[in-house]
């Protein structure tokens, strides 16, 4: 079964307050009580870290040092029950120059 869900959701950030990570948060209703343990970002998988009692979840990636817009892509999450779903979301980042 495949299943999609599309949004974007942009943030500013100033290329002179770069960390060396970026937590990137996303919301997920996930039936059957399972929850989601990885994501595919811009074709590499990420462990995630469920917000408690919350339906937000919250993936570290490394920053990316170049100014502009920087798009964060999600196209896979696995489940803890052991389903991969395939899902359409995208985070856009714009760095001031």
């Amino acid at each position: 079964m495949r299943r999609h869900a599309c949004a974007c959701r942009i943030g500013l950030v100033d290329s002179n307050d770069l960390p060396e990570e970026i937590a990137l948060k996303f919301y997920a209703q996930v039936s059957y009580g399972a929850e989601i343990e990885r994501v595919t970002v811009n074709g590499a998988e990420y462990e995630v870290q469920k917000t408690e009692g919350s339906s937000e979840y919250t993936v570290q990636l490394p920053a990316v040092n170049t100014p502009g817009v920087q798009a964060f892509h999600i196209t896979k999450v696995s489940l803890n029950s052991g389903q991969e779903v395939e899902v359409d979301y995208c985070i856009v980042q714009c760095q001031k120059l």
